[in-house]
């Protein structure tokens, strides 16, 4: 089907609108107040019986999920980890913790930041996909792979990790008699936002999402086809004040 020239000029709009449908409906911000990362740190060495074996964890900063583009990305401030180690006293957990957020081994004032970024994701089976990626941790990047799982936009997945590939050196004590194992496991549970990536965002938001922006697409593809030259300048009118709404 050919479109008369005169009406072309609609076109861009329909594009947009169907773009935004593709975007709302594939990227998906993750829910920074339910998502979490776990680190599990685990004892070795000829006294490891009377060491402790450490579970430290912070909630997610920022982060989305791209379904269709099979994408993931999210950071972690690493100044938020907690050690919640549950067979210790108050106050060495709190040395451990000050122990590991300084120099000696995450150095979180000067590397704040704990980022991961998928390189790839193949899937495996029903819900399940091995995901490739890059993780910063103590400002050095080195790829990882994680095995995830999800069910109704919940995610659980788990990567292990040498801590001397990063640049950090595993914590020991009594001469090495007692230490923490080079190899860490990260666990990581994320939950979606059902909105989008602007949900929550906004108090008072223009009507929008998925269903809102498909009914728009279908109104703009019938303005296409049936649209005459006698009424270019009243569509226009009314193109205009749609956006000023939208501005303001």
């Amino acid at each position: 089907m050919k479109i008369a020239p005169h009406k072309l000029w609609y076109l861009p709009i329909l594009v947009g609108s169907l773009v935004s449908v593709a975007a709302a409906a594939q990227s998906k911000s993750i829910d920074t107040e339910r998502s979490s990362i776990t680190i599990r740190v685990y004892k070795t060495g000829l006294l490891s019986s009377f060491g402790h074996e450490h579970e430290v964890r912070a909630s997610l900063q920022r982060g989305a999920i791209d379904e269709a583009q099979r994408t993931i990305e999210f950071a972690v401030d690493s100044r938020t980890l907690r050690v919640l180690d549950r067979e210790v006293s108050d106050k060495d957990r709190a040395e451990i913790q000050s122990t590991m957020l300084g120099p000696k081994v995450l150095d979180s004032e000067k590397f704040p930041e704990i980022r991961f970024r998928s390189t790839k994701v193949e899937q495996s089976s029903a819900g399940k996909w091995t995901v490739y990626g890059d993780l910063t941790l103590h400002g050095q990047t080195h790829p990882v792979v994680a095995n995830v799982e999800e069910e109704s936009g919940h995610y659980r997945g788990s990567a292990t990790l040498k801590q001397r590939d990063f640049g950090i050196t595993p914590v020991s004590v009594a001469g090495g008699s007692i230490k923490v194992k080079d190899e860490v496991r990260i666990e990581f549970e994320i939950f979606t936002k059902a909105g989008g990536p602007r949900a929550g965002r906004e108090r008072n938001p223009l009507p929008s999402g998925p269903s809102y922006r498909l009914a728009e697409a279908k109104r703009i593809a019938v303005a296409v086809r049936d649209v005459k030259l006698s009424n270019f300048p009243a569509l226009v009118d009314r193109a205009t004040m749609h956006r000023r709404v939208v501005i303001a």
